[in-house]
């Protein structure tokens, strides 16, 4: 089972209703800032916050947490912010320490995402900068290998693992590596739809969850075989002496 499966909405007004996600999930992503490159008026943007904040509060449902993109200390304690259940702090910003500092005096859950030059070993001292009550994730989006791929080393995660730290695999990144890779540069294997499985089942043996963000690629048709891998995924894996879940 994943205990986090993160599913980043994509924009469209108005947001549907937390019963129309799908089963598996248990967090949604929001990113203000993305929505809002579309067509940022402050007719928009109040639109936006009127939405989010309606998402968050009338139509909540405790099987599902809200997760909100934060790149400033000043949104952890917006309309927006102050109404999402936990803040998500992307690989280019994973060093800021003021951002890090309002995030985690939230008191609430933080998920932070590795940046893609950055050594797994260096995430730790990221990973004590968050003060907070809440939990605290990394999100392992992978390193970058050029300017064509990411490439998940199996290292971090065993690193991770003595930090006793919780652990998200970045799915969209690892898949097809960050929104601005041109696909036509990357190696052949990795635009192989073999490579979902193989995410999928690291992410189940190491206990870690799952997050879908927003791609180019991340197709109506790409989507729906996703959750179709999940299901299939959400079984414990079997101990092969004795047949039984392995424990968590």
């Amino acid at each position: 089972m994943f205990d986090c499966v993160m599913w980043q909405l994509d924009g469209q007004l108005p947001l549907p209703p937390r019963d129309q996600l799908p089963k598996k999930v248990t967090h949604v992503l929001l990113d203000p800032k993305k929505w809002n490159e579309l067509e940022s008026t402050p007719e928009s943007n109040e639109a936006l916050e009127e939405a989010l904040c309606q998402f968050n509060t009338k139509q909540h449902h405790p099987a599902v947490s809200t997760v909100l993109v934060v790149t400033d200390p000043a949104e952890t304690k917006s309309p927006i912010g102050l109404s999402c259940d936990g803040f998500y702090v992307p690989g280019p910003h994973c060093r800021q320490g003021d951002l890090l500092q309002a995030a985690g005096e939230s008191n609430k859950d933080v998920w932070v995402e590795r940046g893609s030059f950055l050594a797994p070993s260096d995430l730790r001292n990221v990973f004590s900068r968050v003060p907070t009550n809440g939990k605290v994730t990394l999100v392992e989006a992978g390193s970058q290998n050029g300017y064509a791929d990411r490439v998940l080393d199996t290292r971090a995660l065993c690193l991770y693992e003595t930090w006793n730290a919780a652990v998200c695999l970045s799915y969209s990144d690892l898949r097809w590596g960050g929104e601005n890779v041109n696909s036509a540069f990357r190696p052949h294997w990795a635009n192989s739809d073999d490579l979902r499985a193989h995410v999928f089942r690291c992410a189940q043996t190491w206990n870690n969850g799952l997050i879908f963000k927003t791609h180019p690629q991340w197709t109506a048709v790409e989507q729906q075989a996703a959750l179709e891998s999940l299901e299939s995924f959400s079984q414990p894996l079997q101990d092969h002496n004795t047949g039984s879940p392995r424990p968590s």
